[in-house]
């Protein structure tokens, strides 16, 4: 509905509204071309637009990897055109997407630039990187214990995914363990 008013004039195509609608500009359009899109009409992406593309990208139901690697690549390239720093987001979303392609040296990598970058991993950078090792515990429960070196303090998806990794391979007393640190961290 939205597309159709801004299409014919009677909502302003400006850089909230896109921001708004990328989301459903993606379902049939790449995110080079919703970027054409936006800078051949004068608007200028954002922080905001780059990070939502990159987000979106990451939830695709059909994410393949050199697709993937393709848009970060090229996302990063025109963000740093636009003179636009990458932020925690921004990494975190690559991660994300990383994480849901069961890509652990990638979101290791990612953490790595974002470090690079003067930016230090968060509880969302760590969950990806958790969520990448799905089902294998002791990498897991490795993640877990860097977090708790560099001071992150794990949240509830931190803990569910480590007990679920122990309960996938079948150690529920290790899966207790971890859900008793959950409890007496009061998460």
């Amino acid at each position: 509905e939205v597309l159709k008013e801004m299409a014919d004039g009677s909502v302003p195509s400006d850089l909230v509204t896109y921001n708004s609608v990328l989301g459903t500009l993606l379902v049939d359009r790449s995110p080079h071309e919703v970027l054409d899109e936006m800078e051949g009409i004068g608007i200028e992406p954002n922080h905001i637009t780059f990070n939502s593309l990159l987000a979106s990208m990451a939830r695709a139901q059909k994410l393949r990897l050199h697709d993937f690697v393709a848009v970060v690549g090229e996302m990063v390239r025109r963000m740093k055109m636009s003179g636009i720093k990458p932020a925690d987001r921004t990494f975190n979303a690559i991660m994300r997407g990383y994480s849901r392609l069961r890509e652990p040296e990638r979101v290791m990598q990612t953490m790595n630039d974002m470090r690079e970058h003067g930016l230090e991993p968060d509880v969302y950078s760590f969950n990806a990187l958790m969520a990448a090792y799905a089902g294998k515990p002791e990498e897991t429960q490795a993640v877990l214990e860097v977090m708790h070196k560099a001071g992150v303090r794990p949240n509830a998806s931190s803990f569910f995914l480590a007990i679920g990794a122990f309960l996938h391979s079948g150690d529920l007393p290790s899966a207790k363990a971890v859900y008793g640190e959950m409890s007496s961290m009061s998460v």
